[in-house]
């Protein structure tokens, strides 16, 4: 006998909106379902966006999610609570609750003093600061992407002094990306020749990319400015 069984045409499987109903068609008849002890219900899943969905349907979308309590938009982040139950006889009986926790890019911001935080304070309008955004990437997935894209408007009153992608073992992987700077506007999107060669795979996990910033004005003009302000 089989040590695992794909019993999936043992069952009538229906999905009424998006709730799963799995019932064993011959429980009476069947004597090969009686030879295993265990059988589970595998539900692949993942959130019901567009492709290609624009920033008003991932704001519509999360609106949505926020509304039925899923959404913390202080941190980004998604949560889906799920339970599940199975009826033998007419018994019924409730699984354990699971939580997935779906993580949205991370932005943070580092200076000479702080690294890494959400709120940051320079000491001096010489100073200078690095924004750090981090995506995840899935490792070995097996459906590649047809496009990665990192954006960032940065504020004209500051001067861009370099941009750096990074892996999540610190190494250089900004020749991967074609760079570009448009009214401050940042935009880095793989080359799709390294996407086909690489799979995005040696994305590895984590990809953070960072740049340096520092205020564009002579500093003598803003600090009179701030004075009068």
């Amino acid at each position: 006998m089989e040590k695992e069984k794909n019993a999936t045409s043992w069952f009538d499987i229906t999905t009424d909106g998006n709730k799963v109903v799995a019932k064993l068609k011959d429980a009476k008849g069947n004597d090969d379902f009686y030879k295993y002890g265990i059988y589970t219900l595998k539900v692949n899943v993942s959130l019901n966006i567009p492709d290609n969905a624009t920033q008003e349907q991932m704001a519509e979308l999360k609106k949505q999610w926020k509304e039925h309590g899923h959404y913390d938009e202080s941190k980004n982040i998604v949560t889906e609570n799920n339970t599940a139950k199975t009826i033998i006889d007419g018994n019924s009986s409730t699984t354990n609750q699971v939580t997935t926790k779906v993580e949205g890019p991370e932005k943070t911001v580092s200076d000479a003093d702080e690294s890494n935080v959400t709120n940051n304070t320079v000491r001096s309008l010489a100073d200078d600061w690095t924004y750090s955004i981090t995506e995840k990437v899935a490792k070995g997935a097996d459906e590649k992407y047809t496009s990665f894209v990192f954006k960032d408007p940065i504020e004209e009153c500051m001067k861009i002094n370099s941009v750096k992608v990074k892996d999540n073992n610190g190494n250089d992987v900004s020749d991967w990306f074609n760079i570009t700077t448009d009214n401050n506007h940042l935009l880095m999107q793989l080359m799709q020749d390294i996407a086909k060669k690489h799979g995005l795979r040696c994305l590895l996990h984590e990809k953070p990319f960072a740049f340096d910033n520092i205020h564009q004005q002579p500093r003598n003009i803003l600090a009179r400015f701030l004075q009068m302000h």
